[in-house]
């Protein structure tokens, strides 16, 4: 289960992304071959027809393979240039999905769905106000486009302006009712706005769906934390995984509300359910017990500890490897996770070299 950041925001956003493509998941991460295509015996058409096939059964890398051979071919085909940019999309790489998505549009300005997949892309890269451009001109073109909405919605919520994002949920909803997806996102957008109740309702609205019950019983019940309803969010968590996921959550969140006594005995109690193989708890029993100025932390190292003031361009693995250090190390002396983020003339604690 993923672990619960520190900073409450954060969590939220990370739990909220929800971006369906409507594509089956592909069987590789791997970087999609470019080159080595074998002699064409089969038409244009035929090899798009064989791509979407290989894509229909995960299988990126024939897919991807099939469509190029039929752009070769066929090099204005349109959409198979867009199932590109798909394929590209759910692979994360998203230079290469660009560029797909607007080849489509130099052919076909039009194409709603296009504009959405750039918005996609967009999102994907934290690009906003981008992201917004491309999603508004997908559902001017297309007003239909439900997972436009949606995503349009997911965008605002991380521009924090969940008025807007709360209206293009109920959008997408009117196109799509009792979408699990989309009123998973809404339950979160009402928390993060601070309407609790409201939040709960969508989500327990959410549970009748058959979108993943797990994420919207741990959603429910970080909505249930915030609300001061703590048992309310053990049970829901308890429903999102075991026992020991749940406690390690709530714990996480107590750690971040920055109750360390109630996080420390939740990570214990994790731990004594399941006292081998959960680093995660362990980890997080660490961040109640120590902090960047515990001396007795200092005394268990091997070499003494200094400041360090973060030059510009540098990051956590490059300083971790200039000082001579364990990356895990160089976080856990500062307190951080590996989701922070560091800015020049920062101070960090380093071990001396």
């Amino acid at each position: 289960m993923k672990i619960i950041e520190s900073k409450k925001h954060s969590l939220l956003l990370a739990l909220l992304l929800v971006l369906s493509i409507a594509l089956t998941s592909c069987a590789t991460n791997k970087k999609l071959p470019m080159d080595h295509f074998a002699e064409e015996k089969l038409t244009s058409d035929e090899y798009a027809k064989l791509g979407d096939l290989c894509l229909s059964r995960g299988d990126s890398i024939n897919a991807f393979v099939n469509y190029e051979k039929c752009l070769r071919m066929d090099p204005d085909n349109t959409r198979v240039h867009y199932m590109k940019g798909l394929l590209f999309l759910t692979e994360e790489q998203y230079p290469d999905a660009e560029e797909s998505f607007l080849k489509v549009l130099k052919e076909e300005p039009n194409h709603a769905r296009a504009h959405q997949g750039l918005g996609q892309v967009a999102l994907q890269m934290k690009h906003y106000d981008k992201a917004e451009e491309y999603f508004q001109k997908a559902v001017e073109l297309d007003p239909a486009l439900w997972n436009s909405h949606n995503l349009l919605g997911v965008n605002y919520d991380y521009k924090k302006n969940y008025a807007a994002a709360i209206d293009q949920y109920q959008t997408a909803l009117g196109l799509k009712p009792n979408n699990g997806s989309i009123l998973n996102n809404m339950g979160l957008s009402y928390s993060m706005a601070g309407k609790y109740e409201e939040a709960i309702r969508v989500l327990r609205r959410a549970l009748e769906t058959n979108f993943d019950q797990g994420k919207i019983y741990n959603n429910l019940g970080l909505v249930y934390f915030r609300a001061g309803r703590y048992e309310d969010a053990f049970r829901a968590l308890q429903k999102g995984g075991d026992d020991a996921q749940a406690l390690n959550n709530l714990g996480s969140m107590y750690l971040a509300q920055g109750n360390n006594e109630k996080a420390r005995e939740c990570f214990e109690k994790a731990l004594v359910l399941r006292p081998h193989n959960y680093e995660t708890a362990s980890e997080n029993l660490h961040k109640c017990n120590v902090t960047p100025f515990d001396p007795q932390f200092f005394a268990s190292q091997k070499r003494g500890i200094v400041s360090y003031k973060v030059k510009k361009g540098e990051n956590l693995y490059s300083i971790a490897r200039k000082q001579n250090m364990e990356y895990s190390d160089l976080i856990r002396l500062n307190n951080l996770t590996s989701g922070s983020v560091i800015y020049p003339n920062q101070v960090l604690l380093v071990r001396e070299q």
